[in-house]
């Protein structure tokens, strides 16, 4: 069976003027205010009832702005979330 995952998310974001999340990560595996990658993009993908798919990337936006592939999901609830996980 694979391990079961629950990550609470709680950075400090703003949405871009394209419409991608920008997570400011300051403080996350030694992230500083000057590092190259303070910053993780997040495009959503597609929505499906409460499962959200995204693309994220900490080195380019210009990487999050040409990709339509998913990397994560997100869901807005934990009941979907754990039947997301029991399916895998």
């Amino acid at each position: 069976m694979k391990q079961k995952q629950k990550q609470n998310y709680n950075q400090d974001y703003t949405v871009t003027t394209d419409g991608f999340l920008r997570v400011d990560e300051i403080g996350i595996e030694g992230r500083t205010a000057t590092s190259s990658d303070r910053y993780q993009y997040y495009k959503i993908i597609s929505i499906d009832g409460s499962k959200i798919s995204l693309y994220d990337d900490d080195t380019s936006l210009t990487q999050v702005q040409n990709t339509n592939t998913v990397t994560q999901y997100f869901f807005t609830n934990q009941v979907d979330a754990q039947t997301y996980l029991d399916s895998l």
